[in-house]
């Protein structure tokens, strides 16, 4: 898709073409083999997902463009008139049939333009019908095998010349050349079906016989091992003979051994042969246990013979509906906002190459039908047998019929362009936020290994930006917690450097011991203590305890209120030790002052899990969790601007004092004309452009070595080098 397309989906899609944008496009291959001798002849870009398949059925109005077999264009706008056919009966004489008004082009010195005029008549015409709207009119059924489009067209009126009435001019909207390209594309993709249904010996054809050569075509479609290929090769001929067949299909996921394990396997149950022909293998990218059952009914229709009716047995639904309703939607439309759209098109056109008759069924799991329990000890993923099968990949030259495939680094892309983007820009945007100095100074690496970062980003953000409900109450809330986080609150310290003649020391005034900082704020031993932070772990570790009581009953029935306090307070995310006065930055593990500043820990939420063993309710707590932190201490915090405000006006600090600007510092000439700034920093802060890249690149490289699971995730997913 090109820019000027992909703009008008995206916010902030004004400018110039971003780089990322750029960097994508050259990672992007396209599949040219549908083009052949028309790749020459397009030299300008349109949107390719505009491309559908030509309709059946034509539109009760409007105007199309016709390519015929001689490469002419017909312009005409569909029109009904009723037949007048002697030999035909009343009935028929009534019916309304379907025709295209004939216009041509308006041509000046032989050039072509783009105003059309009515056909003055030609060989096309059907002489058994007479409008008089039009001399020529053309009967859609003897151009309705041609490739079609349908096309915008513009009436303009002329000026008046004299006595003259005014002239009337029928103006095509699409650009030439794009109409004319997409024409041969459809023509071109009508000749690739023709002869695929009329069954000639290609070298195309050959290859994909499926009673003669199996293995070519298991050879076409995957990427595996041999041993794989032989195992379903030596099946396909078994069941040579079958009609009617019944598999049993399972797909797992397992993240515990190595990260996006999926393992797939089917078991035949009709007809009965013994041994029960088998098949189990794993694959990888875009890991998720509806691909692996996806790829597990497609191996399946692999082994089965030509014009056979297949049943197949499954525990996901997911499946089961994203079959469904590719093959029974447009391909165009259904392509770029489908997930696993490759393996859905393989899927199909295997059904339409074999001529299956393909029902599937939905069955429960883990219940007492014994096929189903034996497929899925078949692809469970443990200790002993976690490396004990090879791996198996979806052939992209297989898929025909799509103009353009997204690739990613030689990879097919097997979700949404829009959502593998979204996830790109996901992880970019985390890791230059985990790289800024601020972030590196209040954040270890080690510590951050602790931290559910999917539960924090909901904590922090939760509710859309872009969408409703919003209200000034959410936005100032979103404020308070990025402010906190980021130690963007304005305490002394920050008020010190902007206006160090009014605050003259960043010391806190009120215990006058330490810095006042974001976090100093809120255990500054002068609080009262309603506001003191013991006061508030106190009461939160009682909220969260409600918390959990409320949301598992049964679980937690025989557990008391106060005996989940104290397995609470075990929890070093809820313990506080203020005896060393950086306790949040030289500490390599979770505390309470991390989880006010909206830090979720992994270990709190394990354990909050394993009490109500419900992970739907461990968002809604942590949310719950949050946000009573983030009331009391919103209270701290207006309590400290009274007694800000009262010590301001005991010292006689004005409003008009605050606002004022900083004066400007003294300007210094030489004996020459030259003029030097006298700044206010060290020429010590200075640094060359090579020291902040050597500096910027070793952040990185320490970043990467101790990377969070989370970051690594998605780096591995696409294979993200930020380094380079």
């Amino acid at each position: 898709m090109e820019w000027k397309y992909l703009r008008t989906k995206i916010k902030g899609g004004k400018g110039i073409i971003p780089k990322w944008y750029e960097h994508i496009k050259t990672q992007i291959s396209v599949n040219t083999s549908h083009l052949q001798e028309f790749q020459n002849k397009r030299k300008h870009a349109y949107n390719l997902t505009q491309l559908e398949d030509q309709p059946d059925r034509l539109k009760s109005k409007g105007w199309t463009a016709t390519l015929t077999n001689t490469n002419d264009i017909i312009y005409g706008k569909i029109a009904r008139t009723k037949g007048k056919n002697k030999n035909a009966t009343t009935n028929q004489n009534a019916r309304q049939s379907r025709y295209i008004i004939h216009y041509t082009e308006n041509k000046q010195e032989n050039e072509r333009t783009q105003t059309l005029k009515p056909c003055p008549g030609c060989h096309m015409k059907d002489i058994n019908i007479k409008d008089r709207r039009t001399k020529c009119l053309i009967n859609h059924k003897e151009i309705s095998d041609l490739p079609m489009e349908y096309i915008t067209i513009q009436l303009t009126k002329g000026q008046p010349f004299e006595y003259e009435p005014e002239s009337r001019h029928y103006r095509i909207i699409n650009p030439q050349l794009e109409l004319t390209t997409k024409l041969h594309y459809r023509k071109q993709n009508n000749t690739y079906h023709d002869i695929n249904n009329r069954n000639t010996n290609t070298r195309e054809n050959n290859r994909r016989d499926t009673n003669s050569q199996s293995q070519s075509l298991i050879d076409h479609i995957l990427l595996t091992t041999d041993s794989n290929k032989n195992q379903l090769t030596h099946i396909r001929s078994t069941l040579a003979t079958q009609k009617e067949l019944t598999f049993y299909t399972d797909g797992s996921l397992n993240n515990k051994y190595v990260m996006g394990q999926m393992r797939m396997g089917w078991l035949l149950t009709k007809p009965p042969i013994f041994p029960a022909p088998y098949f189990v293998a794993d694959t990888d990218q875009y890991p998720s246990s509806t691909k692996a059952e996806l790829m597990t009914i497609l191996t399946a229709l692999i082994v089965v013979p030509r014009d056979s009716i297949v049943t197949i047995k499954t525990n996901s639904q997911e499946a089961i509906h994203l079959i469904t309703n590719f093959n029974n939607t447009s391909q165009a439309k259904t392509w770029h906002k489908t997930d696993y759209s490759p393996i859905l098109q393989t899927i199909k056109q295997i059904i339409a190459q074999l001529q299956l008759n393909l029902n599937l069924i939905k069955v429960k799991a883990h219940t007492t039908d014994v096929n189903n329990n034996i497929v899925d000890n078949l692809v469970k993923i443990n200790e002993h047998n976690w490396t004990g099968c090879e791996k198996l990949r979806l052939n992209r030259e297989y898929i025909n019929g799509i103009l353009a495939i997204p690739m990613f680094k030689n990879k097919i892309i097997e979700e949404p362009i829009k959502k593998s983007i979204q996830t790109i820009h996901q992880a970019a945007a985390f890791q230059k936020w985990r790289t800024q100095n601020r972030t590196l100074n209040n954040m270890d690496d080690r510590k951050s290994q602790h931290i559910n970062w999917h539960l924090t980003k909901d904590a922090i953000h939760p509710s859309s930006l872009y969408q409703e409900p919003n209200s000034f109450a959410d936005t100032k809330q979103r404020a308070f917690k990025l402010k906190l986080q980021n130690h963007e609150l304005s305490t002394f310290d920050k008020l010190h450097k902007r206006k160090p003649r009014i605050y003259e020391t960043p010391i806190c005034p009120f215990c006058k011991q330490d810095k006042e900082t974001n976090i100093h704020v809120f255990i500054c031993p002068a609080l009262e203590e309603d506001h003191s932070i013991h006061n508030t772990l106190k009461e939160t570790i009682q909220y969260t305890a409600t918390q959990i009581k409320k949301k598992g009953k049964k679980k937690t029935k025989y557990l008391s209120q106060t005996r989940i306090q104290q397995i609470l307070a075990q929890e070093k995310a809820l313990s506080l030790d203020l005896t060393n006065a950086n306790v949040t930055i030289d500490t390599h593990e979770l505390n309470f002052l991390d989880t006010i500043q909206g830090y979720t820990s992994k270990s709190l939420m394990k354990k909050i899990n394993s009490l109500i063993k419900s992970k739907a309710a461990i968002k809604t707590i942590n949310r719950n969790i949050q946000s009573f932190i983030q009331t009391k201490l919103e209270n701290t915090w207006h309590h400290r601007i009274q007694k800000f405000l009262a010590w301001e006006h005991e010292h006689n600090i004005t409003r008009k004092q605050k606002t004022k600007s900083n004066p400007k510092s003294p300007k210094k000439k030489t004996n020459g004309t030259r003029i030097e700034k006298n700044n206010n920093y060290k020429s010590d802060n200075h640094k060359t452009y090579k020291q902040l890249y050597t500096s910027s690149r070793k952040h990185a490289i320490n970043l990467y070595t101790k990377l969070t699971m989370y970051g690594k995730v998605l780096f591995y997913k696409y294979y993200y080098n930020f380094l380079n």
